[in-house]
């Protein structure tokens, strides 16, 4: 029965609302004109009566109301200046008792000022000012213009004018181990070592772990091989049944579950588990700002892409992502930018709703990853920027625009304000190959608007490329039973051609992908970023080689690697002295019989595990071959033959004694008495 008279009360009441504003008045400019005096409301006065004024303009007969007088809203009570609080204390509700009843933000705490230039920062400035001026933005976008034409963009405004060159030191290296070395350097393998230690101190300071670099680079050795050849399980590698030497003989499989168990990249005492300094990705983030660092120093291609990978996963993660569209649907979500071929220069782990740099505008969660990534580009050297229609804003064009960034993208027509382009349902109908352009001048940068009917309706946006010229492309036809020709506009040919980076990339770390399960969140992210170093020097050994014809599979490459890591692992007595001119020596020989391989020229030149193998007992024993021994056992038979008359005991070149006999002209020998 009370929820029914409660129920009827509040119908009363909005009723009422909707009437007496329907009837031209409204409560809440009443109030602002109480408070028309206090300075620091005025701003707030006249965006309220903008408001109120174009709601009171409206056509007649339709009813327009704001949400916030039918749902109500939090308000602050603002008492007499000369009255104290207890006085203005009393049971009864009525505005009567107040002076007025005003809205204000929750971050309301200084006077409002629209001289932004007195405020230190950006953070000091009041709420207001801050929606006021995005506001304004917004409507600044609202009244785009498009018209049909088609984008005319000089060719010499276009052209690339940076540096792709390496630098000299990655022109001199040659071997697998070099690449992966420039990438992951000797610096951030002792520091994985000192946080290792340092946690392991911390687990267990009765028995430390006494971790070394040498376990540290057969680790990750042992993990590369483990992408290579793939078995059930970690303890599988050292199953009797299974055992791989390249894995046996580096370490046994408890001290590799030891290493990993200990492995660790940042110190717990320092992580600030709540507010504003609390950085999800704590765990592991020196180790991403080492990588990243190294990342930047190799010169970026023409053309690059900006678009999100999934790190697979189901582990219990409070970073863990969900997405039904992906192959891999639940797992780590991290955003890339990557070149044409695949190389990653730059990547970003998404751990939900971060801190916007000082300097860096805010465009919307999906265009500040682009501007984020977008900022170790440099600027005015006409780089192609390419992303699909998740980040794809009219704000982001034109920040890259005055960049110097030329950008194309895909893009959702919800996005383009006052997008005039045909529905899609009219383009299916007018057939396949229909291209429309529309062109608009925004902030002084023009852009381009460009829907193609193929299967369906893509949609494109750049500011430095169009429809025009339009080329063809073949596509089965189901009527004619056939391929025909249809035409393509310029910016759908050049999108598919440079936007495949971080798909190609995805591809090359699915084929040998590190498998070792952990309960540890931040040992998935390790190993990824492992696979993404191997897979980059890869790519970087190919760009050093490309007018070569020299060519090594990535398998290939990632054995070099792991060979090099675990035949390091181990440090040994030194004995004598190191060989340095062994390799013009190597290169001269000749294959004249079969020999053990020859080890890689790392391997060769470490200064370890270069000692005589002993095949038997004596030092340095001389074995003749068993084809050898035969022959010599059967020569000197022969010429005992004619010397001797009954039964001899001589010594074979083996130094065995074999008792010789000759009977009726029959000869008989028994061997090994």
């Amino acid at each position: 029965m009370a929820s029914t008279w409660i129920f009827i009360t509040f119908w009363a009441i909005n009723v009422n609302r909707i009437l007496y504003r329907k009837s031209g008045g409204c409560k809440q400019c009443e109030t602002w004109e109480k408070v028309s005096a206090t300075p620091e409301y005025a701003l707030w006065k006249e965006d309220h009566m903008d408001r109120c004024q174009s709601n009171h303009e409206g056509s007649a007969g339709k009813m327009e109301m704001d949400s916030s007088l039918f749902y109500g809203t939090k308000r602050v009570l603002v008492p007499n200046g000369d009255e104290s609080e207890d006085e203005n204390l009393s049971d009864d509700d009525s505005p009567q008792n107040f002076n007025c009843k005003v809205h204000v933000p929750r971050s309301f705490e200084k006077p409002l000022n629209l001289e932004e230039e007195q405020w230190d920062s950006e953070d000091d400035l009041p709420l207001i000012n801050i929606l006021v001026r995005r506001n304004n933005t917004r409507r600044d976008r609202k009244n785009i213009q498009w018209s049909e034409a088609f984008l005319n963009v000089p060719a010499e405004s276009t052209l690339f004018n940076g540096n792709q060159d390496l630098p000299e030191e990655i022109i001199n290296m040659e071997e697998p181990y070099d690449f992966f070395k420039y990438l992951l350097t000797t610096e951030m393998v002792k520091y994985i070592t000192e946080e290792s230690n340092l946690y392991s101190v911390q687990c267990r300071p009765e028995k430390p772990a006494n971790i070394t670099p040498q376990e540290i680079c057969g680790f990750l050795g042992i993990s590369i091989y483990m992408s290579i050849i793939q078995l059930p399980s970690t303890r599988s590698y050292w199953k009797s049944s299974m055992a791989i030497p390249a894995i046996c003989d580096v370490m046994s499989c408890n001290r590799f579950e030891e290493i990993k168990k200990f492995l660790h990249f940042n110190d717990n005492n320092n992580q600030v588990n709540q507010g504003e300094r609390h950085d999800k990705l704590y765990k592991i983030r020196p180790f991403l700002s080492k990588v990243r660092e190294r990342l930047l120093t190799i010169p970026k291609e023409e053309h690059m892409a900006v678009d999100e990978q999934i790190i697979p996963t189901k582990a219990r993660s409070h970073l863990k992502q969900y997405n039904p569209k992906k192959p891999h649907k639940w797992g780590y979500k991290v955003f890339v930018l990557s070149g044409v071929s695949g190389f990653s220069y730059d990547f970003d782990i998404y751990a939900g709703a971060t801190e916007l740099p000082p300097n860096q505008p805010d465009l919307g969660m999906s265009s500040n990853v682009v501007v984020n990534l977008s900022q170790t580009i440099p600027r005015n050297q006409n780089y192609k920027l390419f992303f699909d229609n998740w980040f794809t804003s009219i704000d982001l064009l034109i920040y890259l625009s005055k960049r110097g960034i030329l950008p194309l993208g895909t893009v959702r027509r919800n996005r383009v304000p006052n997008c005039n382009l045909p529905p899609d349902n009219v383009l299916k109908k007018k057939g396949r190959g229909t291209i429309i352009e529309k062109v608009a001048n925004v902030d002084g940068v023009d852009i381009s608007l460009v829907a193609w009917y193929d299967n369906k309706v893509v949609t494109t946006i750049s500011t430095y490329v169009g429809s025009q010229n339009v080329s063809e492309v073949q596509r089965f036809c189901r009527k004619q039973r056939n391929y025909i020709n249809i035409p393509r506009p310029r910016s759908v040919s050049i999108y598919n051609s440079y936007m495949g980076g971080v798909d190609l990339l995805d591809s090359m770390l699915g084929y040998y992908r590190i498998h070792i399960r952990s309960k540890k969140w931040y040992l998935r992210i390790f190993f990824h970023i492992i696979d993404l170093i191997c897979v980059n020097a890869w790519l970087l050994w190919r760009r050093r080689f490309a007018d070569s014809e020299m060519y090594m599979p990535l398998s290939e490459f990632k054995l070099g690697i792991a060979e090099v890591l675990t035949k390091s692992s181990t440090i040994p007595k030194k004995r004598g002295r190191p060989s340095n001119h062994l390799q013009p020596k190597l290169d001269l020989k000749k294959k004249k019989y079969p020999f053990s391989e020859i080890p890689a020229q790392h391997v060769r030149r470490d200064n370890l595990n270069h000692l005589p193998k002993w095949t038997s007992d004596e030092r340095q024993r001389y074995i003749l071959p068993a084809r050898a021994m035969a022959t010599a056992r059967i020569r000197l038979l022969n010429e005992l033959f004619d010397s001797c008359n009954g039964s001899a005991i001589v010594l074979a070149p083996d130094g065995k004694p074999y008792k010789y006999q000759v009977t009726n002209n029959t000869r008989h020998a028994e061997f090994g008495i």
